[in-house]
């Protein structure tokens, strides 16, 4: 099957293959490109469906402030405009928050939740360090933070030996609409979990790269612990941008995961 891509309610979604629906959701900064290594070795056995988040990519950017409950009410719409009554949910960083807290508002509709580098209960200098980064976003503009960026996301090595694949990512990212990538990162960078316990009752898997600063170890250990039965998986010598850096490894463990009944 052809992929298909459109507009949805707003929402620029492309459909991938045939099968069981798999939603995957890009983190903050980006769009659904980032995802293209998934979406080849996942679209012969699912329907993988990837979209651009509200302000980002080819999808709408409404006027007036965002919550995370917008983010999470685009992906409930596109369910329901896509006739979608449950799917597995993956998200990475950003997406992962919203994955979560859809998960919570809509249990019935969420098959499995895969979270890859996400962040949860910042200490108060990783709190620092993100509104910090929000803050010089809004003073200096996107370009002022992509070399930053880059630097978190990737390995020295992975930089200075696939530099067309960083150079896609750096243009994703200064590309963004600055109003509408300041009004997601405001999200972002100052969410704060409530106390959610084992309310996510779906198999869940959370990943992260060992050296990921911003998405850690510890976070995910702490996460774990909040959802029953979770996985964790810390995959040795990855940062921030796992799925791009490694995505032989990165897809293996989905596809294990996804095909677990």
């Amino acid at each position: 099957m052809k992929s298909k891509n459109c507009l949805v309610g707003g929402t620029w979604v492309t459909s991938h293959g045939t099968g069981d629906p798999i939603i995957l959701i890009h983190g903050v900064g980006l769009d659904q490109s980032m995802w293209k290594s998934q979406v080849i070795e996942l679209k012969d056995n699912f329907n993988i469906i990837t979209y651009d988040m509200i302000g980002h990519g080819n999808s709408n950017n409404p006027l007036g402030e965002r919550s995370i409950e917008d983010f999470v009410n685009q992906l409930f719409q596109l369910m329901i405009n896509l006739k979608i009554k449950h799917a597995s949910i993956v998200g990475f960083s950003m997406g992962g928050l919203i994955g979560r807290k859809f998960a919570l508002n809509y249990p019935t509709m969420t098959k499995k939740l895969i979270l890859l580098n996400t962040v949860f209960q910042r200490s108060k200098l990783q709190k620092q360090s993100v509104l910090k980064r929000y803050q010089n976003t809004k003073n200096f503009g996107l370009k002022s933070q992509s070399n930053d960026a880059i630097e978190r996301w990737f390995s020295p090595e992975f930089i200075a030996s696939h530099l067309n694949i960083v150079d896609e990512i750096k243009n994703c990212f200064e590309s963004n609409d600055p109003h509408g990538y300041i009004k997601a990162y405001k999200v972002f960078s100052s969410f704060i979990e409530r106390e959610e316990k084992n309310l996510i009752t779906c198999p869940t898997l959370i990943l992260t790269g060992e050296l990921d600063i911003g998405s850690t170890p510890d976070m995910a250990h702490a996460l774990a612990r909040t959802i029953s039965g979770s996985e964790v998986k810390i995959l040795s010598n990855l940062r921030h941008m796992m799925l791009v850096e490694d995505p032989n490894q990165i897809n293996l463990i989905l596809k294990k995961f996804l095909n677990k009944d």
